[in-house]
C-alpha cells in the first residue's frame, strides 16, 4: 500500500498486509518523504493485492488524519 500525493509516493516505505499482521489491527505507515500538504494537492492510495498462493484480502480500510498548522 502507498499513499501518492499527486502521483507521487510520499511513504518512507510501502505498507505490507500479510499473514504476520493481526486481523482488524492498526497499521501505521513508517514515515513520509512529505508531509506538506497544499491546496489542490490530490492525495490517492495505491493498493497492490498478489494472492501468492493464497486467497486475496477483502474489506480493507483507509483512515487519514490531516491536522492544520496555525502558524
Amino acid at each position: 500500500i502507498q499513499l501518492k500525493k499527486n502521483g507521487t509516493n510520499i511513504l518512507s516505505s510501502a505498507l505490507v498486509l500479510d499473514s504476520a499482521n493481526a486481523a482488524l489491527s492498526n497499521e501505521d505507515a513508517v514515515g513520509f518523504t512529505s508531509a506538506a500538504v497544499v491546496v489542490d494537492d490530490t492525495l490517492e492510495v495505491d493498493v497492490t493485492a498478489t494472492a501468492g498462493g493464497g486467497t486475496l484480502g477483502l474489506g480493507l480500510f483507509m483512515s487519514l488524519t490531516i491536522r492544520e498548522d496555525a502558524a
